[in-house]
């Protein structure tokens, strides 16, 4: 990956975590751009995208979020100093949430560990 390609998928993250907090919309939950990966090209970029709640909750806000790219897209080109805006593809990042239920799962073994 190029040092542009970094930069910009830092850019990405930043910037369309902003947006989304400036939305207010009730429906989103609490919402985390994990990630994003740029096509060589800077034509398309893939977002991660992660939620707290449970699975319905989740599938919820990731489908508001989805209806919202074309707004987020017009809004990153209104900050962005780039020739094109890259198309974003969402993509449910549930990596946060593996994380968090291995933490949960050392510290029950260790407390397990604790009684013996």
């Amino acid at each position: 990956m190029s040092l542009r390609q970094e930069r910009v998928n830092k850019f990405l993250v930043q910037e369309i975590s902003a947006i989304v907090r400036r939305m207010k919309d009730p429906r989103l939950g609490f919402v985390t751009f994990t990630e994003a990966h740029v096509s060589p090209d800077l034509r398309t970029a893939r977002i991660g995208v992660s939620f707290l709640g449970d699975e319905a909750e989740r599938q919820a806000s990731f489908e508001v979020l989805q209806r919202a790219v074309g707004y987020i897209r017009r809004e990153l080109l209104k900050v962005s100093h780039m020739r094109t805006t890259p198309m974003l593809e969402l993509y449910l990042d549930d990596g946060p949430l593996k994380s968090a239920r291995v933490q949960e799962l050392l510290r029950e073994i260790e407390d397990d560990q604790a009684d013996i």
